[in-house]
């Protein structure tokens, strides 16, 4: 089983009214990340090039912060998640900010710091709900008053624990629209990135690359 079927089965039995249809999104989501990876690769699969090691940085990270927000869901970690997704967040916003200028891959390789307002504000621009979805995820990941969450312990001679995990169906289906919404979109920006040139993936300078002097 990959790991992104292992982490659908466990949302699929966790107790939330999750439907079916955001459970397939979920999995198109995967579907279209390997489907890229295996495009980006195939463009120079001995040689890694600068915006190809971009490109897959891209891909994998989506990879395992998608996963990681569905096993927090699963798992009902409030805090887990919203860490989780507002770096996937960022990451649309990186994608987004590249398919601008794809000449702008490569700093994302690269040594020098880049500035996370200019990423973002790329996708605030492309699509209108970024900044809601990014402000709402951000109140959660800074320690303030909604990122403190306790739970009640009915029966208990504690009133509050903040060892319980669980979600709401509400919440979780909240949860998952944004997983939903992000994830497509990280996909979409990718497949239309890679779509401005068939060279996209092999520019910038060589940083690896197979050796077969020993074979």
């Amino acid at each position: 089983m990959l790991p992104e079927e292992r982490a659908i089965a466990n949302l699929r039995g966790a107790p939330y009214a999750i439907g079916d249809e955001e459970i397939a999104a979920l999995g198109e989501f995967f579907r279209q990340l390997r489907l890229i990876d295996e495009r980006v690769t195939a463009a120079s699969p001995t040689e890694l090039y600068e915006s190809q090691w971009a490109l897959l940085g891209i891909v994998s990270r989506s990879y395992q912060l998608m996963l990681c927000c569905i096993e927090q869901i699963a798992a009902g970690n409030w805090n887990g998640f919203y860490a989780a997704a507002r770096g996937l967040a960022e990451t649309l916003g990186s994608v987004a900010w590249a398919s601008e200028s794809p000449e702008r891959l490569n700093a994302l390789v690269g040594t020098d710091e880049l500035r996370n307002k200019a990423l973002l504000d790329a996708a605030r621009k492309k699509y209108p709900d970024f900044a809601g979805t990014y402000s709402v995820l951000s109140s959660i990941v800074h320690p303030n008053r909604d990122a403190h969450l306790l739970s009640p312990r009915p029966g208990s001679q504690r009133i509050m624990t903040p060892f319980s995990l669980g979600f709401s169906d509400h919440f979780a289906r909240q949860k998952v629209a944004i997983l939903v919404d992000l994830g497509p979109s990280i996909t979409s920006e990718l497949t239309s990135l890679l779509a401005q040139g068939s060279d996209i993936p092999k520019r910038g300078r060589v940083m690896a690359r197979l050796d077969f002097s020993s074979d």
